[in-house]
């Protein structure tokens, strides 16, 4: 395995930047909607009422610009991005447990989100993306 020069971007983290903007593009949008409607896309939020379904989108808004501000980071290799990414996909495996666990998710789902998540930080801890960052 190559050592990555300092200042060139990994592929994987390319592929992690692009992934983010989605992701921020995707929460943004439900955020949206949550906002304006009190509903989800699928219609499925007014059982749980107008003020959760606020706040909801509120947290979705929010984690659509933390994806933006990571995907900044990843792309432009920011020494901050570093440990934001590995929060962020920790955080996600805390997340889906917890949903599994409160009986809120299914379990096929939040298994591929743990294997993804496990897999992504796997990738941020290896050497080469460390020196990337900067980190040794």
């Amino acid at each position: 395995m190559q050592a990555t020069q300092p200042g060139r971007r990994p592929l994987g983290i390319t592929i992690l930047a692009v992934l983010a903007v989605l992701g921020a593009i995707l929460s943004g949008i439900v955020g949206s909607d949550l906002l304006a409607s009190g509903t989800t896309v699928a219609g499925t939020a007014p059982a749980l009422g107008r003020g959760f379904a606020t706040i909801v989108g509120v947290l979705m808004v929010g984690i659509g610009v933390l994806n933006l501000v990571l995907a900044y980071g990843l792309w432009a290799l920011k020494a901050w991005a570093w440990p934001l990414a590995v929060g962020v996909w920790a955080a996600t495996i805390v997340l889906s447990i917890l949903q599994f666990m409160n009986n809120t998710g299914l379990l096929v789902s939040m298994a591929l989100s743990v294997v993804i998540a496990a897999a992504i930080l796997y990738y941020l801890f290896t050497p080469q993306v460390k020196a990337a960052f900067g980190r040794t």
